[in-house]
């Protein structure tokens, strides 16, 4: 036993479950931390999803200390030397540590995106310049996650097993062929463990979607995984070797076609169109929707939205097609939907896309984004360039940082005044895009404002208050214009996040956002519509209320045509996809269904009806599956819009 205690294979060995038992302490802290989005969550699935992490906990490990593992194993005799031992002690505590922040810091950032963090974040936040303050204020705001992460690195530091020196040198005939044979057992074993245990090549290896295995809901598959994990499994791009389906290509057309033929219903509309995209505007703050919750005692945070909805065109059920604030300029004005990865970070955001600035800039409209963040902040201006928006303005062409927020953007009552102003310099018809920011992590607010507007339960709500008063402000000024009484806005969501009601905790809540059509001129756009409505349905029903008349690309539905009665939306819920369809939601795995809920009834998806409903469920698993094949192949084949012959 004591020739085994030092031995290298020992050293290492020991090194390794010292980093499994730290993976453990993150995951279970992870739990305990956002313990609120797993209502449903027993102490026996629990179990079983920490066993089932620790395959992806191998992975991870394995990768992250490889070069660890060679300089351990490497046959030569220079491992006994400080230096040689210094470098390697070196690699192994920076390497790992760095592993053990990107769990820590995902304790907090899951409650942002209720995901485990993928390779997009460095693609997503690649423009941005501000990252470090923002790291900085994290470790302060969240100074009990700051402070695991400093005993987890004095574990790992003091736990640390050196190379043991070799009292007994051994002849180099016999030295370096028993080590080399080590070597080479070590690194199929690293090998093995990476692809999951398996070596066979008609076995896929581990990935993101194996987690949903050990879970019952698929939010619980952030629990199973770890974060090195889903970064590194994603630093190549999404997987879209499992997505065909259909060889019939009616078949598969008669579920998806994102090519419309519009026959207009009457002359053509020049009316102005405003996109309003509120940062982080969940379902769950807004009252309107809810005046028989709690009893009749629920208010919401958002006074003049509710206002604005009860003069407006709005929807019972409706949803955002991802969690990050990328993904909704793709889906609104172009009707690409955020499956697999957000479209601007995949590898075909090179591709020609159509878009709604595309469309009306051949009526003479005029376009423009407006983002008070940094010029080139999340990279959008690129994305809006390809799109065809004419001009983009941002805090540069604010031109005063007094009114910079000093984390994110310009303020949103000055910017959305700028942008009300900067309107009325236009030629109508005018399209006008404007993305909200303030209601963003930190959750700063303007000194005059604090303690202005209704707190809740996290600060985030108070930050809304001031979004909904910074709306309120807009439409008061914009209503003085000349172009106001022509002009149809539509205003939503870039996604939700900081979500606390427990019927939000879910694959429906967490993408459950208010869109609305409004109209000064125009009543009969008011009500609150039965039908589902998405973010990829905006452009085809902003464009059928124009009355458009020219083929155009875009998933999704166009809900002033009353010949198209679809009636459903698709969003991604990584690592699986999700249909509404009617009064039920299918969760499919890229393989098979995992669950069907009736969202109606069943706000917190506790009871899965799967197979209740066979000819429903199967209908729907054919459209999910064609929206995904048909997805990928225009992907592939750089067809996202209808280029001119």
């Amino acid at each position: 036993m004591k020739r085994i205690n030092y031995t290298p294979f020992f050293a290492a060995l020991t090194n390794i479950l010292v980093l499994f038992v730290i993976y453990t302490i993150c995951r279970l802290a992870f739990y305990i931390i956002n313990i609120g989005f797993f209502p449903n969550t027993e102490l026996s699935s629990l179990v079983t999803m920490c066993l089932g992490g620790l395959r992806f906990d191998l992975t991870a490990l394995l990768y992250i200390n490889a070069l660890y593992l060679v300089l351990v194993f490497l046959p030569l005799k220079a491992r006994n030397t400080k230096p040689y031992k210094t470098v390697t002690k070196t690699i192994y505590i920076l390497f790992n540590s760095i592993g053990i922040a990107a769990n820590c810091y995902d304790m907090i950032y899951f409650q942002f995106i209720n995901r485990r963090t993928t390779f997009d974040f460095f693609t997503e936040f690649q423009n941005d310049n501000n990252l470090l303050t923002i790291a900085l204020q994290g470790m302060v705001g969240y100074w009990y996650v700051t402070l695991l992460f400093i005993i987890l690195f004095l574990i790992l530091y003091f736990a640390y097993r050196p190379i043991p020196d070799v009292t007994k040198p051994e002849k180099p005939c016999i030295y370096y062929p028993v080590h080399f044979v080590g070597m080479c057992v070590v690194v199929l074993l690293t090998v093995l463990g990476i692809r999951g245990g398996t070596f066979s090549v008609t076995v896929r290896p581990i990935n993101i979607n194996i987690a949903t295995t050990y879970v019952n809901e698929p939010i619980e598959a952030a629990i199973v995984l770890n974060t090195p994990f889903t970064i590194m499994m994603s630093a190549d791009g999404a997987d879209y070797s499992n997505s065909h389906y259909f060889d019939d290509r009616e078949e598969l057309q008669s579920y998806c076609n994102p090519f419309h033929y519009p026959t207009p219903n009457g002359e053509p509309k020049y009316d102005n169109v405003v996109l309003i995209f509120v940062e982080s505007l969940a379902r769950e703050y807004v009252g309107y929707f809810y005046h028989d919750l709690d009893g009749g005692t629920y208010k919401g945070y958002t006074p003049f939205l509710d206002s604005l909805l009860a003069q407006s065109l709005t929807f019972k059920h409706s949803f955002a097609t991802g969690k990050l604030s990328i993904d909704v300029l793709p889906s609104a004005i172009s009707g690409i939907p955020a499956l697999y990865a957000p479209f601007v970070t995949t590898q075909f955001t090179t591709n020609e896309i159509g878009s709604l600035a595309k469309c009306l800039k051949e009526r003479g409209y005029q376009s423009a984004y407006f983002h008070g963040g940094t010029n080139g902040s999340l990279g959008l201006n690129a994305y809006t360039n390809m799109a065809g928006v004419d001009k983009y303005y941002g805090r540069t062409e604010y031109n005063n940082d007094a009114d910079f927020d000093g984390t994110w953007a310009i303020w949103d009552e000055e910017f959305l005044q700028y942008f009300a102003n900067e309107l009325d310099t236009f030629k109508t018809p005018f399209l006008g895009i404007v993305f909200t920011a303030t209601s963003h992590h930190p959750f700063a607010l303007p000194e005059r404002y604090k303690d202005v507007f209704p707190k809740g339960p996290d600060d985030m709500y108070e930050t809304i208050g001031y979004a909904d008063y910074s709306l309120k402000r807009f439409f008061e000024t914009a209503s003085k214009k000349d172009w106001y009484k022509n002009t149809l806005f539509v205003l939503t969501a870039d996604h939700t996040t900081n979500l606390t009601r427990p019927e939000f905790l879910n694959g429906r809540g967490f993408y459950d956002i208010p869109i609305l059509f409004f109209h000064p001129s125009d009543s009969t756009l008011i009500g609150n519509s039965d039908r589902i409505f998405g973010q990829t349905d905006i452009t085809p029903s902003i464009l059928g209320y124009l009355n458009y008349d020219k083929p155009y690309f875009a998933f999704g539905k166009d809900i002033f045509n009353k010949a198209d009665t679809t009636n459903f939306v698709i969003d991604y819920y990584s690592p699986i996809f999700q249909i509404f369809q009617d009064s039920l939601l299918l969760q499919f795995d890229g393989e098979k269904k995992l669950g069907v809920y009736n969202y109606f009834n069943d706000l917190g998806l506790k009871n899965n009806i799967i197979g209740t409903y066979p000819a429903q469920e199967q209908e729907m698993e054919n459209r999910l599956k064609a929206e995904i094949q048909t997805y990928v192949e225009c992907m592939f084949k750089d067809s996202l819009c209808i280029k001119s012959k």
